[in-house]
């Protein structure tokens, strides 16, 4: 079934050759508003008939009439006084009455639908448009539309276009536009669909789903080097989300001028403290991008996926930490159980020269680096400056704790594991009680890593945005 779809305006008919927008002030001012003047022609069809012709959509209407199967005409009746005197209730059925004096339509095929509230609200034009388009689809899936780009206001012609975009799949539909000079010319859908696409896009850039965005767009990141400039510059956000940090700086062009990437691409990071820089070494921008990510996923209220990038931070934090500190030869490797006899004597050593109290409380336990507890303490003692502060920090968070009697839902290590092993989710309700204290964790990390900015990947987001609405 092909229908048409039109919004009516106060151009869509002439009284004596003239529409109201020709009339001068005087005879306006004689027959009054348009919703009064059409209310009166309507009154006075019959005798006023013969003066009355259809403008703007006969045009369309002499090309399609023959393959029309129904004809829809949206029309304005709203409520407030103040704003209805350009309503087209009455005109539309005017409209509706030269249309089957013309073509011999059959008056049961013309239906005429108000649009409910205010022609200028595009929120509620846009759920308008989609219910009404919603019906018809529901009623025969088959159905093909003809969208008449001319009549009602500006928001409602934007509101229909956008709604069938969404709605409609591209052989479902077709927009026609009537221009100044009475030609009909068939309006592209690609750069309407590209538009769309292009604002769900950043919507999904705005939430965090980066790798989506590009999915969405049809940019595939394994072949980034071959994407224009907008693709290069999401595909290396998307690499530096995730740590892929060379490729991320390959990506970027030398002509970008933003000190975000300028400093990336040098190897710079977005810190202000030169000790960690130091120790670190390249290594510090993988760190403090881990941070920056966690801070970004928990502003996005995705806390699940926040405290798992936060656990990839303070991990990696902890390896770097006592590498620097450590002598692998006295205690081993981080994250190697593997220990010879020597090292685990001088861990056992370590433990009873500073944790007596812990090995009395825990008889039997070997200290190994590749236990986060172990690393904790270690650098509690032998750390210095923001190393040794980081790890009295995190000190109560992990699972071995000071305070042994602390609940599950304060060891930051044990809801990681409950994340990660066992799908927990995090609602917004759990992290105002439960995990309260985990902001505060984020700002103290922010603080002792001398972060630049308060959250990195938000202003990424928003250069994507930008980049994508040029």
């Amino acid at each position: 079934m092909e229908i048409l779809l039109a919004n009516l305006g106060n151009r869509n008919i002439t009284f004596k050759g003239n529409t109201y927008l020709d009339f001068d002030k005087e005879l306006k001012a004689e027959i009054g508003t348009f919703r009064e003047w059409t209310n009166n022609l309507l009154k006075t069809f019959e005798n006023n008939q013969k003066f009355l012709k259809l403008n703007i959509l006969d045009t369309l209407l002499d090309k399609t009439i023959h393959s029309l199967d129904k004809i829809i005409l949206f029309y304005s009746d709203q409520n407030d006084e103040e704003k209805n005197d350009q309503d087209t209730i009455h005109e539309a059925e005017i409209v509706k009455r030269l249309i089957i004096e013309k073509y011999n339509f059959n008056f049961l095929n013309i239906s005429l639908v108000p649009v409910e509230g205010s022609v200028v609200d595009n929120e509620n034009l846009l759920q308008f448009y989609r219910s009404e388009i919603k019906k018809l689809k529901k009623l025969n899936d088959e159905n093909y539309f003809i969208i008449c780009d001319a009549g009602g206001t500006a928001q409602q012609k934007q509101a229909l276009k956008i709604i069938a975009e969404f709605l409609l799949r591209e052989n479902e539909y077709e927009i026609q536009y009537i221009n100044f000079t009475g030609k009909i010319d068939l309006v592209s859908q690609r750069e309407y669909r590209k538009i769309i696409l292009t604002e769900q896009a950043i919507n999904l850039i705005q939430h965090g789903y980066f790798s989506a965005a590009a999915q969405l767009l049809g940019i595939k990141i394994e072949e980034a080097e071959n994407q224009q400039w907008n693709g290069k510059l999401l595909c290396s956000v998307i690499h530096r989300f995730n740590s892929n940090v060379k490729i991320a700086k390959n990506l970027i062009s030398p002509n970008n001028t933003n000190p975000m990437f300028i400093n990336f691409k040098s190897g710079k990071s977005d810190s202000k403290s030169t000790y960690l820089e130091k120790i670190f070494g390249g290594k510090f921008v993988v760190l403090t991008d881990k941070l920056y990510k966690a801070i970004f996923l928990h502003n996005k209220l995705l806390y699940s996926e926040s405290i798992l990038a936060f656990a990839q931070f303070y991990e990696y934090y902890l390896d770097l930490a006592i590498n620097v500190v450590c002598d692998k030869n006295r205690f081993g490797k981080p994250r190697n159980p593997d220990l010879n006899d020597f090292q685990k004597n001088n861990l056992r050593d370590f433990f009873i020269a500073n944790y007596s109290d812990y090995l009395e409380r825990k008889p039997g336990y070997q200290p190994t680096l590749s236990s986060i507890n172990t690393q904790v303490m270690i650098l509690k003692v032998e750390g210095t400056n923001s190393v040794k502060t980081f790890a009295e920090m995190i000190s109560p968070f992990v699972d071995w704790t000071d305070d042994c009697h602390s609940s599950n839902e304060r060891i930051i290590t044990k809801v990681r594991n409950r994340i990660a092993h066992e799908g927990m989710l995090i609602s917004h309700e759990d992290m105002q009680n439960k995990y309260n204290y985990y902001l505060q964790l984020l700002h103290d990390s922010s603080k002792i890593c001398e972060l630049t900015y308060s959250d990195l990947f938000q202003n990424l987001a928003d250069v994507l945005e930008i980049s994508l609405r040029k």
